[in-house]
């Protein structure tokens, strides 16, 4: 039998919750909670998170909207294949760095539900933008931390706020950030509309349908004036990013 430490075990049960394997009111307690982890992991857990990440994440890209036979259009503007996401496209490169790690152990190390909570430990990789795993891990997290009644740390943690992906999907959970004296500058959407991102964001396309419906809907709820302009700034701010990455029209 396959055995890992107690730390071990949360971090590889956050990895499934993320990858929909667990339901988030299992790890909402985890989540919740504030724990001292080692600054390693073993080579078990090691090779348990890495197939959970592989297999967990292209499965949950499928459940997300992938399975779902559509026609789209090629990167030239013609008519693409018709398909399921995997019958469209060879398959991408969905490469996690040290980032997504980090992520992984402040979800199981900080009380997220606090406004105590600390930042994320560790850096980006040269500081460069975030690769394509990790956008996909970066924007699952931001989906559980909602879901798990842990949505205010989204807006507290930078690591978000560098993400495009996160912002495409949870510009109501980033708003408070416009709340400041000092409005953040998105970051470049432009590795999501080539490669490996085109087809993640393809693949999310109705899940984040899903969620601008989400947040039209719970705009009824917002009391303080404040929030609602601090919202109206973080969904403009998102389309003039977006739509600067457009193609050009075609010539007739």
């Amino acid at each position: 039998m396959t055995q890992v430490a107690a730390s071990e075990a949360q971090l590889l049960t956050v990895a499934r919750a993320l990858c929909g394997a667990v339901a988030p009111e299992s790890v909402s307690t985890l989540l919740r909670g504030e724990a001292q982890l080692p600054g390693g992991i073993g080579p078990t857990c090691r090779r348990l998170l890495e197939a959970t990440l592989a297999r967990g994440a292209v499965l949950e890209l499928a459940r997300r909207g992938g399975w779902r036979p559509a026609r789209h259009l090629s990167g030239a503007g013609e008519p693409g294949a018709t398909g399921r996401l995997w019958d469209r496209h060879a398959p991408p490169e969905l490469r996690f760095s040290a980032t997504s790690f980090h992520l992984l152990r402040w979800l199981c190390s900080s009380p997220l539900a606090s406004s105590a909570c600390q930042r994320i430990a560790g850096k980006r990789e040269g500081g460069s933008a975030l690769v394509v795993g990790d956008e996909l891990l970066a924007y699952l997290s931001c989906d559980l931390l909602a879901r798990a009644g842990c949505g205010g740390a989204i807006a507290r943690e930078p690591l978000f706020a560098a993400s495009p992906l996160s912002w495409l999907g949870f510009p109501d959970r980033l708003a408070p950030l416009f709340e400041g004296e000092r409005p953040p500058t998105l970051p470049s959407f432009a590795p999501l509309v080539a490669g490996a991102g085109a087809i993640l964001l393809e693949a999310l396309q109705l899940d984040l349908s899903r969620r601008w419906l989400e947040i039209e809907r719970g705009k009824r709820r917002v009391r303080r004036l404040a929030a609602m302009r601090a919202q109206r700034s973080a969904e403009r701010q998102r389309a003039r990013a977006n739509a600067q990455r457009r193609p050009a029209p075609r010539p007739e």
